[in-house]
C-alpha cells in the first residue's frame, strides 16, 4: 500500500512533497488503482466466499466514502 500512497501524494498534494523536500520517490506498484488491488485480493483469498458483483459494489462505496472524507477526486 505504500506505493499507492506515494502515487496519490505525488498526484494530489505537490505541496506536501515540497514541504519535506522530496525530489523523487520510488514506486513499484503494479496495480493501476486501489479498486484493481482490492479485486485481486478478493480473487486470491475470498473467491469462494464473496461474489464478484457484490465486492465491486462495496469497493466503489468505500472509494466514494474515502474521496468524500479526503476530498481527493
Amino acid at each position: 500500500m505504500g506505493a499507492f500512497v506515494i502515487n496519490i501524494v505525488q498526484a494530489k498534494d505537490e505541496a506536501l512533497m515540497k514541504k519535506y523536500l522530496l525530489k523523487f520517490s520510488i514506486s513499484d506498484v503494479t496495480y493501476g488503482s486501489i479498486q484493481s488491488l482490492l479485486l485481486h485480493i478478493r480473487n486470491m483469498f475470498f473467491k469462494r466466499i464473496f461474489q464478484k458483483k457484490s465486492v465491486i459494489k462495496k469497493i466503489k462505496k468505500i472509494i466514494e466514502c474515502q474521496n468524500e472524507e479526503t476530498k481527493l477526486n
